[in-house]
């Protein structure tokens, strides 16, 4: 068992769900924005 490598993991797992949710973040924001082109005429 080794104390140091299980705390990088669990660092590691932390950075990943953070990336996880940013990237749902942008996903989501990407695609309001699309939707908003879409549903706007105006918009070039």
């Amino acid at each position: 068992y080794d104390a140091q490598g299980q705390r990088y993991k669990n660092t590691n797992r932390q950075f990943d769900n953070t990336d996880w949710q940013i990237a749902i973040a942008v996903t989501l924001t990407s695609i309001q924005s699309i939707e908003a082109k879409t549903t706007s005429p105006n918009s070039g």
